[in-house]
C-alpha cells in the first residue's frame, strides 16, 4: 500500500509531530507498504532529513500545493499538521478516500476522514494513555544513573518570546541559589537569550542537539517543558517534570496531567510573567525532592501506553 504522511515542522508546530509520525511509520514499515513523507517546512535542512528513518521517500516542501504532482497517488494519507487549510484537505480527499488525522485539528469536519484520538483513562489505579505513538528511539530503563542535570525543552515552534520569559525566571532564582545546577536546553537561542544566560552565576545552561537529547533523556533528575508530545515521552520514561501550557493544542495533555495530580508532575497554566511565583515554588520543590533528597527513582504513578493497533492493522491490511 502507498501511504503518504503530511506534517508541518517546525513552522508553527514543534518537532513532536515528527516524532509521532516516526513512531507510527516504524510500526507500519513493512514490505507491502511504501511510505512517503512530506514535510512542509522553511527551516528543516537536508542533513536533518537524512536522519529521518522508516520512510522510503522524504520530501521537504515550502507550500502544500507542491504535494499535488502526477506521481502523487496514495492509497492512504496520515495528517499530522494543525494548520493545513481545509481546501487542501478536501483536495486530498478527492485523490484518496482513506485519510487519518490526529484529533488536535479544529478544521476537519469531513465524516469519512478518521480521527486518531489520544485518550487518558483511569482504571484500577492505573492511568492508560491510548493511541499514543512514542518515539521508537526512546527506551524505558528501570535502573538508571542520574546525571544531576535538568532538561529544558519547550518544543521547536514559535517560543522565542516564551523562552526569554523563562530565562528571566531563572535569573530571579539564580541569585538565591546556594549550589550550582546544570541545565541542558533543546531550544534554539538568539542574542537576547544568550545575553541573559551569560549573566547567570549558579545556573549553567548548555544548548544540546537532538542526538544528545535522545542519548541522555533517561538520565535527567527532572525536566522543565511544554505539555506537548515530549511531555508524554517524559511521562513514559518516568521523568519528573514541571509542565507549562505553551499553546492551545497542548490543552488536552495539560488537563490530563492536572488529573494525575502527583508530586512528580507540577503544572503551570502559562509561561508568562505573572506565573513566576508558581514556577519558583515548583522549581524549589523539584530541587529538594530530586537533588537534595536524591529521590530520583520514585515515580509512584502507574502509567501504561497503548499504541493504536486498530489504526495500524487497518492501514496495513485493508486495501479497500
Amino acid at each position: 500500500m502507498n501511504i503518504s504522511v503530511i506534517i508541518s515542522c517546525p513552522i508553527y508546530n514543534g518537532k513532536g509531530h515528527l516524532t509521532r509520525v516516526l513512531s507510527l511509520a516504524s510500526k507500519i514499515n513493512k514490505k507491502e507498504n511504501q511510505l512517503t513523507l512530506y514535510i512542509v517546512s522553511k527551516y528543516l535542512n537536508n542533513k536533518e532529513l537524512m536522519l529521518i528513518k522508516y520512510f522510503h521517500k522524504k520530501n521537504i516542501i515550502k507550500e502544500y500545493s507542491e504535494i499535488f504532482t502526477a506521481n502523487f497517488k496514495p492509497q492512504a494519507i496520515i495528517l499530522d499538521d494543525y494548520n493545513i487549510p481545509f481546501k487542501i484537505i478536501k483536495k486530498l480527499n478527492i485523490i484518496c478516500k482513506k485519510i487519518f488525522y490526529f484529533k488536535d485539528h479544529n478544521n476537519i469536519n469531513l465524516k469519512n476522514i478518521i480521527p486518531i484520538k489520544l485518550k487518558m483513562i483511569k482504571k484500577n489505579n492505573y492511568f492508560y494513555f491510548e493511541n499514543f505513538f512514542i518515539n521508537p528511539e526512546l527506551k524505558f530503563k528501570k535502573k538508571i544513573k542520574k546525571n544531576n542535570k535538568i532538561l529544558v525543552s519547550f518544543g521547536s515552534g514559535r517560543v522565542s518570546t516564551k523562552l526569554i520569559i523563562f530565562l528571566r525566571f531563572l535569573k530571579k532564582i539564580d541569585s538565591k541559589l546556594s549550589s550550582s545546577y546544570n541545565l541542558d536546553l533543546t531550544n534554539e537561542l538568539n542574542a537576547k537569550h544568550l545575553n541573559i544566560i551569560k549573566k547567570l552565576k549558579k545556573i549553567k545552561i548548555k544548548k544540546i542537539n537532538n542526538y544528545l537529547f535522545l542519548k541522555n533523556i533517561n538520565n535527567y533528575n527532572f525536566s522543565i517543558n511544554a505539555s506537548g508530545v515530549t511531555s508524554l515521552e517524559l511521562l513514559y520514561l518516568n521523568i519528573p517534570q514541571i509542565v507549562f501550557l505553551i499553546s492551545k493544542n497542548q490543552t488536552k495533555n495539560f488537563n490530563n496531567y492536572k488529573k494525575i495530580n502527583l508530586n512528580t508532575i507540577k503544572t503551570i497554566d502559562s509561561l508568562s510573567p505573572e506565573y513566576f511565583s508558581s514556577f519558583k515554588k515548583s522549581f524549589y520543590f523539584m530541587i529538594e525532592k530530586f537533588f537534595l533528597n536524591l529521590d530520583v527513582n520514585n515515580f509512584p504513578v502507574k502509567v501504561l501506553f497503548n499504541s493504536n493497533k486498530v489504526l495500524i492493522d487497518y492501514i496495513s491490511n485493508n486495501e479497500n
